[in-house]
């Protein structure tokens, strides 16, 4: 029998393939260090059945794995108007996050869970959190927000009462779940501040990404031109935005920075990304086995994010491998480089267009901005020194190192 301590992680979404999304980068190798310490059952809510190669990965890391794939069935307009009218009711789930299945995926968590109690309970984001805490016999219940809900909303919130008062029941809800845990985590002070306020909350503290570079090699694309570059999923709202402002900089260049292309590196592109593609000067890769060839042909990375919160792993990977970035304030926020030393911050599009055409004019200046960026990344997001502060925070039972405000005591 095993002397190691029981963890369950319950997780919305399987967290394998390493780069299939922000969870899996995030949870990857989260669960390969835990499993040197802990017998892990993963708990997966997924919407679609995970591929055999990455659930035998899933089983060479943890000891138990049990996965609920969601089926999608019509919902009734009865159905949906009972939900709403529910949803408005204090401390109930909000209605953007209700779940059709939410009494199957509950007996699902409480049969598999039955008869065994955890050292640690850590649901990963707030969706099934409570039928953890109903159900989940553990000595320790922990929380990873990652991305504030609430942020969230009010990124797309829309005019209207109703609209009010639906980001009030999600901030109320993210709220009591935090307050309800052991111990809470988000992966940025921007989250945090935006979620809590000034809402006393115990133990909530910050655990960042650390930055996920196993896979990383040396193969250049040859672009045969100088070039700009966006990385992201180009699916996602805030990246779709950035990459269409991007590419409105980009034609203003045409003066200052002749025979210049923009590469934009990222899955699954959305339709007004796909058609960025019809300029000649724009290079869009779609969804590709290896990233690393695109970006290490990128002479500078930009990205003029808008929207969005938390932390901004495509910066940090573009940093992580040497490449000089150009951020607004709000990509930054979540990173905090330094201006002019480890990054450029420029918000407006003149500003953005400046800082473009002077990094692209000299070579010795990308790479010195290049190699600090490098460092500045390895000392702060390598993965070591993020374990260090997982162990002691999410999954550590005896909680000796937590300070009064959630930090871990360095």
């Amino acid at each position: 029998m095993s002397d190691k301590k029981k963890l369950l992680l319950c997780i919305p979404d399987f967290p394998f393939p390493a780069r299939k999304n922000g969870i899996s980068i995030r949870y990857y190798p989260i669960l390969e260090n835990a499993a040197k310490s802990f017998d892990i059952h993963l708990i997966a809510i997924t919407n679609s059945t995970p591929k055999s190669a990455d659930m035998e990965t899933a089983k060479s890391i943890c000891s138990k794995v049990s996965v609920f794939t969601r089926t999608h069935k019509k919902v009734g307009a009865l159905q949906k108007i009972k939900a709403r009218f529910k949803s408005l009711i204090p401390n109930q789930t909000p209605f953007d996050y209700v779940h059709y299945d939410e009494q199957q995926i509950a007996n699902f968590i409480k049969n598999e869970t039955a008869g065994t109690e955890y050292d640690v309970a850590l649901s990963v984001l707030i969706t099934h959190q409570k039928w953890v805490r109903k159900y989940v016999s553990a000595k320790r219940h922990t929380l990873d927000v990652i991305d504030s809900p609430y942020s969230t909303r009010l990124r797309t919130q829309k005019p209207g009462l109703l609209n009010r008062y639906d980001s009030w029941m999600v901030r109320k809800w993210e709220q009591n779940a935090v307050n309800s845990c052991d111990y809470a985590c988000y992966i940025s002070p921007l989250d945090k501040a935006i979620a809590l306020g000034d809402l006393p909350a115990k133990n909530v503290g910050i655990i960042p990404n650390g930055l996920y570079l196993q896979d990383y090699s040396t193969e250049k694309m040859g672009f045969g031109c100088t070039t700009i570059g966006y990385l992201g999923n180009m699916a996602y709202p805030p990246n779709i935005r950035a990459a269409i402002r991007l590419y409105r900089i980009f034609k203003t260049l045409s003066g200052t920075a002749p025979d210049t292309k923009l590469v934009i590196i990222g899955r699954t592109p959305a339709a007004e990304i796909q058609a960025l593609a019809e300029d000649p000067n724009v290079i869009v890769t779609g969804s590709v086995d290896n990233i690393w060839p695109y970006v290490n042909g990128v002479d500078a990375f930009v990205f003029p994010m808008e929207i969005g919160s938390g932390q901004q792993n495509k910066l940090l990977e573009t940093m992580g491998a040497g490449k000089p970035v150009i951020s607004t304030e709000l990509g930054n926020s979540g990173i905090g480089a330094q201006h002019n030393e480890q990054l450029i911050v420029a918000n407006t599009d003149a500003e953005i267009a400046q800082a473009v055409t002077s990094m692209l004019s000299d070579a010795q200046a990308r790479e010195n901005m290049g190699f600090n960026a490098r460092e500045f990344v390895n000392q702060r997001y390598s993965w070591e020194s993020i374990f260090s502060l997982i162990d002691q925070t999410l999954l550590n039972t005896k909680n000796n190192n937590i300070a009064p405000d959630g930090h871990y005591k360095k």
